[in-house]
């Protein structure tokens, strides 16, 4: 499996930090499954499966909001960040390089906890 080169790891309390002050300048992307989203995820995320990535980053601006019904920051606009999870860290790795590949070099982080993490620590049992 490609590793990124670029993207660097966001931890859960870092997360957490932007998640209070509502993601300002940055776009969460869940990479799993629409079914897995619908299941559960975390609070602001967009969901853009997997599967999906590799087409969508082809997108002009106007068509993948169209498609995908948000917002991405272009690969150049350094001032917003995107940050990636999946369940466990697999999904969300490979997305990373994806978007790497499409120019994403500045702004891309990976939450490799993903959501199983945040549900363990924001909904213990």
């Amino acid at each position: 499996m490609a590793t990124p080169k670029y993207s660097k790891p966001i931890k859960y309390d870092e997360l957490s930090s932007l998640l209070e002050n509502k993601l300002k300048d940055t776009v969460l992307i869940d990479v799993r499954t629409a079914e897995q989203f619908s299941q559960g995820h975390i609070k602001g995320a967009h969901n853009l499966e997997f599967a999906d990535f590799p087409e969508a980053l082809k997108l002009s601006s106007s068509a993948f909001k169209e498609k995908h019904g948000f917002e991405l920051p272009t690969a150049k606009n350094s001032a917003f960040q995107v940050i990636l999870y999946c369940g466990g860290g697999t999904r969300c790795n490979k997305s990373a390089v994806l978007a790497e590949d499409a120019g994403y070099t500045e702004n891309v982080r990976i939450y490799s906890g993903g959501y199983r993490e945040y549900k363990q620590k924001t909904q213990p049992e």
